[in-house]
């Protein structure tokens, strides 16, 4: 419960500057894909990964979205909410969020 009231907080102060809880998911899932590529890369080119600097960051985007998790799941009714009111299908059917 600590890492939930930690990204509460860490929210707050992204919210003050004007950045949403969706936009810091769909940072890190950016950042997550491109440093994972980049690994993969490397990887291929038979480099060690010992000197990968995209290692810690692919765990740092992770750790970001495991703890973004549960504030998606307590938003999920206000974003289907939207989406219905938009005319289109609720999230609810894409159990992942």
């Amino acid at each position: 419960m600590a890492a939930v009231g930690e990204a509460v907080t860490l929210l707050k102060e992204l919210r003050e500057e004007g950045i949403s809880l969706l936009g810091v998911r769909a940072a890190a899932i950016l950042n997550y894909v491109t440093d994972l590529g980049l690994v993969l890369r490397a990887k291929s080119g038979g480099r060690s990964l010992r000197e990968e600097p995209a290692l810690p960051r692919i765990l740092e985007s992770r750790v970001v979205l495991e703890k973004l998790r549960p504030l998606e799941q307590r938003i999920r009714y206000q974003v289907d909410k939207l989406i219905r009111a938009d005319g289109t299908t609720g999230l609810s059917q894409n159990p992942t969020f």
